[in-house]
């Protein structure tokens, strides 16, 4: 019993002499907009840390977890490192955290931060990088103009920059500018503008960015020779406030609608060209494309596109979607609604285009004659046929069967007269059409394999062997006279 207890009492004190608790930060002076990494790190069997959603009022930008096992003197120990990455805009003292390790409590030392908050701001330091917004609180698809700005010291001698990327959040980006470049004073200034939409509510935020900058400098050497220094010139980060959009749409701003089509009044065998375009102030990221449905008519749609701007400081936004109807019947085209909050009166408001009646010609025999050109078009409705029949139609079924009847009588004539190669080749103008027709004379004489081999070097190797269609012409004529001398 007495070495049971004595046993208990050796692994308890071996238990409490590699267990611990400690925090620590990757930096302790930081500059402005640089982020802080914190690590709770626990040693031990059994390790609890306290639950954090926060750092002194700091948004947590990421987390990371890791655990390891090691062997000690023959003892298992577990170590658990958390990590939290926050972006301090002032100096703090981080305060102590506690820990529960095999059923003991620890705590940490206090560690003091500090933070520059003249980098990146002062208006006398070589390099400046800033992040700006238009606004700081938005609704749901509301659109947000956001400046990158990047300003250095005219009699700074730059070897290179290298800019990092963004990290947007939540966010919708996308740059709508080219670089802008400017003087300012004693500055060189660069600025590039993007377009933000929030996509869901809440806080977001943009971490701060940097640009690694190679400066020319001259070296204190006899012989006069430049040396290069790399410097990384940090920016802000932002934090905008998402709130909740009234609108089912997501889209917010100031809009028109509008339906246009060519012409109101057309032949049968004619198409009708209808296009659909919102325009207005704001962002149409989140507008879906529109679909049209009118009975007895085939509709093609093309993939809409969507254009953004800035014009004295305002974003404006352009959608634009084509339609192509087929119908042998007059007919209207129903109005398109679009629904959005509208930012002048700060309600929903509902737009929406008037109906277009369409008035179409009947023919008395319908010959269509039009050549619809909707290679990037996509169907999406069916003309429905009725039960009625139409006398044109069947009219122009029994010309069609005597006509495809009739040519296939003269092709065969022509080919029992010997001048079926002079049809093959006013048609055949590809080394792939020719090579298909002479195929079935192939082996029965050399000059035909000759030619045959040139055409499928040419399809399927790439060659650009030149082939002689009147020389394939006399050939064609000799080996069907032979053929008939044969025959007699």
């Amino acid at each position: 019993m007495t070495i049971i207890r004595l046993g208990s009492i050796l692994w308890l004190l071996s238990t409490l002499l590699y267990a611990n608790f400690e925090v620590k930060t990757n930096k302790t002076i930081l500059q402005l907009g640089e982020p802080l990494v914190i690590s709770f790190i626990g040693t031990g069997d059994s390790i609890k840390f306290d639950d954090i959603s926060s750092i002194l009022n700091y948004k947590i930008l990421g987390t990371s977890s890791s655990t390891s096992m090691s062997i000690m003197n023959g003892n298992i120990t577990k170590k658990v490192i958390r990590s939290y990455k926050i972006i301090p805009t002032k100096s703090f003292k981080l305060p102590s955290y506690k820990a529960t390790i095999d059923g003991m409590q620890y705590s940490s030392k206090e560690i003091q931060i500090v933070v520059d908050s003249t980098l990146g701001g002062n208006q006398d330091k070589d390099f400046i990088l800033k992040l700006s917004v238009d606004k700081n609180t938005s609704l749901v698809g509301e659109a947000i103009i956001m400046t990158l700005t990047f300003k250095r010291k005219l009699s700074i001698d730059i070897y290179d920059i290298n800019p990092s990327g963004i990290n947007f959040d939540s966010l919708t980006a996308k740059q709508i500018s080219k670089e802008i470049k400017s003087r300012q004073g004693n500055y060189s200034t660069q600025e590039v503008k993007y377009l933000l939409i929030g996509s869901k509510e809440g806080l977001a935020s943009i971490e701060p960015t940097f640009v690694d900058v190679s400066i020319q400098v001259k070296s204190k050497s006899f012989f006069g020779f430049t040396d290069q220094i790399n410097k990384r010139v940090y920016s802000n980060g932002l934090t905008l406030d998402i709130k909740k959009n009234p609108s089912s749409s997501s889209i917010v701003g100031d809009f028109d609608i509008n339906a246009t089509v060519k012409q109101n009044k057309i032949n049968g065998d004619s198409v009708i060209n209808l296009k659909l375009s919102v325009f207005g102030k704001g962002a149409l990221e989140y507008l879906k494309k529109f679909n049209l449905d009118i009975n007895e008519t085939t509709i093609y749609k093309q993939k809409h596109k969507q254009k953004s701007f800035i014009k004295n400081g305002v974003l404006y936004s352009n959608f634009e979607q084509e339609f192509v109807i087929l119908s042998d019947k007059s007919l209207v085209i129903p109005p398109f609604e679009l629904e959005y909050f509208d930012t002048k009166t700060d309600k929903i408001k509902l737009i929406k285009t008037d109906k277009i009646a369409i008035n179409i010609k009947q023919n008395k025999i319908k010959q269509n004659k039009t050549k619809l050109q909707i290679d990037d078009f996509e169907k999406i409705k069916d003309m429905k046929s009725g039960n009625k029949l139409d006398v044109s139609n069947i009219i122009i079924f029994i010309f069609g069967f005597f006509s495809g009847a009739l040519a296939i009588i003269l092709i065969y004539i022509a080919l029992i007269k010997k001048e079926y190669y002079k049809l093959f080749f006013k048609s055949r103008d590809s080394n792939k059409k020719i090579l298909l027709d002479m195929l079935p004379y192939v082996g029965k004489d050399f000059n035909i394999d000759e030619i045959a081999l040139k055409l499928e070097e040419n399809i399927y190797k790439n060659k650009n062997h030149k082939i002689d269609k009147k020389q394939v012409k006399e050939f064609y004529k000799k080996l069907v006279d032979k053929n008939k001398k044969g025959k007699k």
